[in-house]
Order: structure tokens, then sequence, then C-alpha cells
């Protein structure tokens, strides 16, 4: 569920059921909505401005560090072009309402190559 608004392509897949959702506003704009099914069987729901075509809102139930169940809104605003790639750079999240989780992106960068053990075991 995080990685998905940066990288819709994963929608795509046949592991995911996509449908159309109501209009909302998201801020004073207006979005389009898709309740997304994961191969998991989790729903959540992603908001796309309709101007711009980007996402701006996810909401998803989500399962806090004691085991409680949350709604989570998370909003993504301020894009910027980085690396050829318009990226959100103020993301905030609201769990049941209250705000839990706030960040702002300073930098995103696009590696040409990745060294061959980034991704191995640890030894």
């Amino acid at each position: 569920m995080q990685i998905i608004p940066v990288t819709l392509v994963a929608l795509k897949g046949k592991d995911f059921k996509v449908v159309s959702v109501a209009e909302a506003k998201v801020g004073e704009k207006p979005a389009a909505g898709v309740k997304v099914t994961g191969p998991d069987g989790k729903d959540f729901t992603l908001f796309f401005d309709k101007e711009s075509g980007l996402p701006v809102r996810s909401v998803a139930k989500v399962q806090g560090f004691m085991g409680e169940e949350f709604t989570q809104e998370t909003n993504f605003t301020a894009y910027k072009e980085m690396a050829g790639i318009k990226k959100a750079t103020k993301i905030e999240a609201k769990r049941d309402g209250a705000a839990f989780l706030s960040q702002e992106i300073l930098e995103f960068k696009v590696l040409d190559k990745v060294p061959a053990d980034t991704f191995a075991e640890p030894k």
C-alpha cells in the first residue's frame, strides 16, 4: 500500500482488482477514486487529482503496533519534479482522524545502477 501511490504500475497486474468509486473532494479539488483489492484480499482506496492525474489520497484499514485496527488516510501534496519524476514532497497521514505521520521529501534520486550486493543476504 505504501509503494502503490508512487509506482502505480503494480495495479495493472493480474493480482490486483481495481474498480472506480464515487468522486470526492481532496482539499478543495475534485478527485477521481478507485478501490483496489490487493493480492492479500485487503482493500484500499486511491484518489487522483482530476486535473493533474496525480495521486492525492489513499485510505485503508491498517493494523497498529499492538494489533489494533485504524482507518488511515494519507494525503500526498506539494508535487515537484525530481529526476524527471513528479514526486509528492509532503505526505501526511492520519489514523482515525488523529495526526499520525508527517513527512517532507527534500531530495529524490533515481539510480542508474545498483551494486549487486545491495540486496544480498547479510553475512
